[in-house]
């Protein structure tokens, strides 16, 4: 089943490691949709439709995936997946990301959140890899044929019997009806329409393992990202004890969302059924951030003054490519969420004090400012505590 337009909407960018095709529609706040393996954005398509309007949802497809395709020598591991999926929000520039992650892309988004925190707003996860659950008992006879190195040579095989390419797929299915033989084929020909990517999907499947996402953990167990867990309860691969297990390790998942009778790839099949619930999560993240905006604005008006009386008393070890660069990173990142929750005229006039004081710290050392220098940066830090006492209200 095919969404009519949703191609229209498809674009492609280069990173430092990959070529990525995508969907793009829609203009607001960003959602980055990660599928998992042996689909691609089209798992998506009737969530983003459900979705409506007010959101800019991207749907990747990962390298080997889709349109995505796998460069010679590129690697095919979870960690590898994220380090992709974080090179394509920093080329195209995207912070404040509402994150949704679909099985194996479920483990992927974990990792990307215990690896880049700043860059997201909330966190949805939907039946996926978790803990040392990968790959999962169910995958156990697909993983031997290819840790044998025999998944390969049988590829010409299933991609000529439409049975055998509808039994990867069907088990996911409430409805096996639902699912069309156009859609499996354009799942699997990437995979397995060469010998060369045949070989890749080999070695991509013989290569699953839980080390990367283990790993992950104590990062997720301090993650404060807004985190919404939505869980099929007759999924035959990922069994619903791991959602809550999930709720239990990661630090903001707030709620588990049980979707009765549904199977793996509910967010294609029950879209309907899924929508209401992404939506609420994101609404109510979106209130309260909203709600925290003026004590995050005095929180960073606080931390730059600290700062400047450190580089005046002399008592800060701060090295330019170290301490003052996580400082810049830091007020950045949260100048950019006020972007989003503030009047623009009070986001650039924020920016402007905040760049007077960087410029003038990035040119001194320690217990180094003179009067001048520090009478400009600590003028631009006083302009922002007024910045951060400012009660406008948020912009809509």
């Amino acid at each position: 089943m095919f969404r009519t337009g949703f191609d229209e909407h498809r674009h492609s960018v280069t990173t430092p490691t990959a070529e990525i095709s995508y969907v793009d529609i829609g203009t607001g706040p960003p959602a980055l949709f990660v599928h998992g393996l042996a689909t691609s954005a089209y798992l998506w398509q009737n969530l983003i439709g459900e979705l409506g309007a007010g959101r800019r949802c991207i749907a990747v497809d990962l390298p080997l995936h889709g349109q995505s395709p796998v460069r010679p020598g590129q690697k095919l591991t979870l960690g590898a997946f994220a380090d992709v999926l974080a090179e394509f929000i920093e080329v195209l520039g995207l912070w404040e990301i509402d994150l949704v992650g679909h099985d194996t892309g479920g483990a992927i988004a974990q990792i990307l959140a215990a690896r880049c925190p700043r860059r997201l707003r909330t966190l949805t996860l939907t039946d996926c890899e978790t803990q040392d659950n990968i790959p999962p008992a169910t995958m156990a006879s697909t993983v031997e044929l290819a840790r044998t190195g025999q998944l390969a040579a049988a590829a010409p095989a299933i991609l000529g019997d439409p049975v055998a390419a509808r039994a990867f797929f069907e088990p996911g299915y409430q409805d096996p009806g639902f699912l069309t033989d156009e859609l499996v084929r354009a799942y699997l020909e990437p995979l397995l329409g060469t010998p060369e990517s045949a070989e890749r999907t080999q070695e991509l499947i013989a290569g699953l393992g839980p080390a990367e996402l283990l790993a992950s953990e104590p990062a997720l167990r301090q993650l404060d990202v807004p985190t919404l867990i939505a869980w099929g309860t007759d999924d035959p691969f990922f069994d619903l004890k791991w959602a809550y297990w999930l709720q239990g390790q990661i630090a903001a998942a707030y709620q588990v969302i049980e979707l009765p009778g549904a199977r793996l790839h509910f967010p294609h099949e029950n879209a309907a059924a899924f929508a209401p619930h992404v939506r609420r999560h994101w609404d109510t993240a979106g209130t309260a951030l909203a709600s925290d905006a003026g004590s995050r604005r005095a929180d960073l008006a606080d931390a730059l003054c600290d700062t400047i009386d450190e580089y005046r008393d002399g008592e800060a070890a701060l090295a330019p490519e170290t301490g003052l660069t996580a400082i810049t990173r830091e007020a950045d990142v949260t100048i950019r969420e006020l972007a989003r929750l503030s009047d623009p005229v009070w986001t650039a006039r924020m920016r402007d004090q905040w760049k007077t004081a960087v410029d003038g710290l990035a040119e001194a050392r320690p217990g180094t400012l003179s009067a001048p220098r520090f009478d400009r940066i600590a003028g631009a830090i006083e302009r922002l505590r007024d910045l951060a006492s400012d009660p406008r209200p948020p912009a809509d």
